[in-house]
Parts: C-alpha cells; sequence; structure tokens
C-alpha cells in the first residue's frame, strides 16, 4: 500500500467533515504527515528548478558520514532572505517564489492543525520564531551512493514545527514514511530497523507535510514527529534512482 492511500488529504479550499478530522487524526498519529492540496506550491517549483541548477558541495550530516546528496540551504527571518551560499542569483529568486506561494497557506495550515485535528489548547502561531523558517534544496544522484548503500538519506526526523517538502519527479520518487504502529520503538535509528515503511508517491498538485519534533514536545501525544527516509532503488532493486530533487520548508527551529 502507498501512502497516497495512507496519508490523509488536507484541502484548505473546503470545510473539513468529521469523517477527514478523523482521517487526519489517525494518519498524524500513525504516520505524523499528511497530504496537503497546495498547488501554487507545487507548479512554483515546477516553474522554479529547471533553471540552470548544478549540485553544490557534499554536506557532512552531523559530522559523521558523507550522504549521497547536495545542498544549498536559505534562511528567512521575518522579512529577510538572506542565503547561507551564493547560489546563482536566479535560483534564488525561484526559490522565494516557492516560499512565497506557501505564506498565505502558513497560518491557516497551523490553525486547522490546532484547532480541528490535534484539540490542543497550545497555540501554534504564537511560538517564539514561529515566522522563522528556512529553506534547502537537496540533490540526490546516484553516483554518491557507497557499495551497498540502499538509502540517499536514512530514516530521521526533522526538528521544527512543520516541514513541508515539495518533489520534482512523478510517480514513486523514493520517499518513504514510517507506520509508527508498526514499532515500540522512539529513537529515529531503530525506527529505520524495525518500522514498516510506506511509499510516497509525487501528486500533482500536492506537497506532504511532516510533523517534526518540536511540535511532538509542545502538545505531546495528540502528535508524532514523522520518521522518513529516501531510499535510492524503488522499482528496480539493482538499479537506484538516477536522481532526485526536492525542496524543503523548515517552519521553526528546532527546541
Amino acid at each position: 500500500m502507498s501512502a497516497q492511500n495512507s496519508l490523509p488529504l488536507l484541502d484548505l479550499s473546503t470545510a473539513r467533515s468529521s469523517l477527514n478530522r478523523t482521517e487526519l487524526q489517525r494518519g498524524i498519529r500513525r504516520y505524523g504527515a499528511f497530504r496537503l492540496l497546495a498547488p501554487g506550491i507545487f507548479r512554483a517549483f515546477a516553474r522554479a528548478i529547471p533553471h540552470g541548477y548544478s549540485p553544490f558541495g557534499s554536506e557532512l550530516i552531523r559530522g559523521k558520514r558523507r550522504m549521497p546528496k547536495e545542498s544549498v540551504y536559505f534562511y528567512r527571518q521575518r522579512d529577510q532572505n538572506t542565503p547561507s551560499s551564493e547560489p546563482p542569483a536566479e535560483l534564488s529568486g525561484s526559490i522565494i517564489e516557492i516560499l512565497e506561494a506557501w505564506h498565505p497557506l502558513r497560518n491557516d495550515v497551523f490553525e486547522v492543525l490546532s484547532n480541528e485535528i490535534l484539540n490542543t489548547t497550545t497555540d501554534l502561531t504564537s511560538e517564539p520564531l514561529f515566522e522563522y523558517e528556512t529553506m534547502a534544496l537537496h540533490y540526490y544522484v546516484s553516483h554518491k551512493l557507497v557499495t551497498g548503500e540502499r538509502d540517499y538519506s536514512p530514516a530521521h526526523k526533522d526538528g521544527g514545527l512543520l516541514t513541508i517538502l515539495v518533489r520534482g519527479m512523478s510517480g514513486p520518487d523514493g520517499l518513504e514514511v514510517a507506520d509508527l504502529e508498526s514499532t515500540n520503538e522512539v529513537d529515529s535509528g531503530k525506527i529505520g530497523l524495525e518500522a514498516s515503511f510506506v511509499p510516497v508517491p509525487v501528486i500533482a498538485d500536492e506537497v506532504v507535510v511532516f510533523l517534526g519534533t518540536r511540535i511532538q514536545r509542545l502538545i505531546g501525544d495528540q502528535a508524532r514527529a514523522c520518521v522518513h527516509r529516501v531510499s535510492a532503488f524503488v522499482q528496480d532493486k539493482d538499479c537506484p534512482i538516477e536522481e532526485r530533487l526536492s525542496v524543503a520548508i523548515f517552519c521553526a527551529p528546532p527546541i
């Protein structure tokens, strides 16, 4: 079963029925994630990324090991956008266009989560640094995979409130989320070894939203941080996905 059939869909353009609210509540408890109908973000990504993108320097993750991906980060605080490196100006403008497509949805997403789905008295929009966002452009490429390595990105949780993930290919692209009900583990590494994972295919006009560890710490058991990974091998166990491109918007920094 794919997460298209498992992850619930949040459509802000229509009122939530009691059934849809229940589906969202169950999906968030089970996967820590949901789908969001966001054609503006999806189309901004499609317009933005073909603009002469080339990989940047490989990053070291927590100083432990090199991953088969290239990343460039953009930071936004209040009304100031300051790239952490110097990518091409055209690419910087395109990334900001994606961010601007997200902003009209941001408050509504957090209010629906607080008031209708998580039923928490915590006002997520009043969190310190609520408007502080980090954006990351991730490029995964198969020739950087170490022999025997199966994942572009191992199982992990994000540390902020929410992560908005936009992807640049159709169909399966290796993204998988853990079924948190299939394990009693809480550490993301152990969950990665023990839990069942379901693939999350790319669907036109939709983005995927992950709950992060910060929101779990704020409101408790109503929410669980999503454990997700990117598998390099999807349709062919012997032939990895040649390349993969995604943009992530990280809402509020980790506690």
